[in-house]
Order: structure tokens, then C-alpha cells, then sequence
């Protein structure tokens, strides 16, 4: 049974946030109980937590991790692409209420993730990363009128990307998006993300799976 879903405070984003910007997480994800996949020569990891959506997030990163730093408003850290969507999934979004399985991958940089790897009998009812930059929401080749006017009405705008890990999970045969987190400059030294619109990002995720979660959006669409 979900959990009453609650609104994200900045002060729930801050909650927590040194352990997904670890430079080696291995230990800790063994810790939470995730599996380790390595079938295919490069690793992915994998939690079943008994629920019908997946989220997704990278740990591999362009430049060394430097810790979180918060000034006001901004956060900065070389590694908020994608710690800081590993974060919102191990330490914000479940603590909200949200129900889903996790997908965290490697290689997502170099364009060869191992997301690509993953099977599962498992039917979900959609997929989602927290992978993008600034606001907004990117559905890839899962884009479809459908959708748009779904995400549309919670108040996200749908923009252009090239690629993320969700492009390789069309063989679950359900939509995927990917939501901005809120930063900036990625893949650079000077790398920062706005606490305000991951905060305001997240609060209309919330809206969005209160709204979806039981509910399949498949793909190709009808």
C-alpha cells in the first residue's frame, strides 16, 4: 500500500546528501540491499522493492566527485550528474511516499549504459530518471500526445535531450521520462544545481505519481 504522499522541503533535499556523492558507493548500496550485475562485464545495480514503477539513476560521473557544497540557493558538486538524481531516489522521493524499484547504472557518460543490460519479467506501469538539466521533463522516443498533455497539466514543459539510460529500457514496453534536476554547467568543474527548482521539480513529480501510479502508460502508444 503507498504511503500518503508529502511535499519535498529543501531541507528534505539536504537531508542525507553526502552518501550518494561518495566516490565509491558499492559499499553502501550493499548495505541497502541492492544486487549487483556484472553478467555483462560492466555492472548495474538493481533493488526490488514490490513495486510497479522503476526508477532510474547513473553513478558514473565526468570529473572526480567533489563533496556537496550549499550556498543559499545553490548547490554545488562536479557530481550532480547523476548523484543527485541517485539522491533524490535513495533519500527523498521513497521518504515522500513514492513506491518504485531502482535501476542505477554505469557507463551513462560515455554513452554505452549499462542500463542496456537490464531484464526483468517484472511489468511496469512507466519509468523515470531524474537526469536532466534545469527544469522541465524529456521523453526521447517515448514522446506521444498522450503523455505530453499528462505532464503538460502538472506543469512541466517538455523539452529535447539526445540520450539517457531510459533510452534503452524501450524493451519494458512502457513511457519513460526524464526530469530536470535543477543544475547546470555539468560535466564542468564549476557545476551547480538550484535547490528551488529541484524542490519545485520534485513537488510536481509527487503530483504526477499520486495521479499514476496505478495507472500503465504504455509504449509504443496505441
Amino acid at each position: 500500500m503507498n504511503k500518503n504522499i508529502s511535499p519535498v522541503s529543501i531541507s528534505d533535499l539536504l537531508q542525507n546528501i553526502d552518501i550518494a556523492f561518495q566516490g565509491d558507493l558499492d559499499p553502501y548500496l550493499a548495505l541497502f540491499g541492492f544486487e549487483k550485475n556484472t553478467e555483462a562485464g560492466r555492472p548495474y545495480y538493481f533493488k526490488d522493492f514490490n513495486a510497479s514503477i522503476l526508477g532510474i539513476a547513473h553513478i558514473d560521473t565526468v570529473n572526480p566527485i567533489t563533496a556537496p557544497q550549499v550556498e543559499g540557493d545553490i548547490l554545488r558538486s562536479t557530481g550532480v550528474d547523476d548523484r543527485l538524481g541517485l539522491h533524490l531516489l535513495l533519500n527523498v522521493l521513497q521518504k515522500a511516499g513514492c513506491e518504485f524499484d531502482i535501476l542505477l547504472s554505469t557507463d551513462e557518460e560515455i554513452g554505452q549504459s549499462t542500463a542496456q543490460f537490464f531484464k526483468t519479467e517484472k511489468k511496469y506501469h512507466w519509468i523515470f530518471e531524474f537526469d536532466r538539466r534545469e527544469s522541465g521533463v524529456v521523453l526521447y522516443q517515448y514522446d506521444n500526445p498522450l503523455l505530453r498533455s499528462i505532464l503538460e497539466a502538472k506543469g512541466f514543459e517538455i523539452h529535447i535531450g539526445s540520450f539517457s539510460d531510459i533510452c534503452y529500457l524501450e524493451h519494458l514496453g512502457v513511457s519513460g521520462m526524464n526530469f530536470g534536476t535543477g543544475y547546470r554547467y555539468e560535466h564542468q568543474l564549476k557545476a551547480e544545481a538550484t535547490l528551488s527548482m529541484l524542490q519545485d521539480q520534485s513537488n510536481k513529480f509527487l503530483q504526477f505519481y499520486q495521479d499514476y501510479k496505478n495507472i500503465r502508460l504504455p509504449h509504443p502508444f496505441p
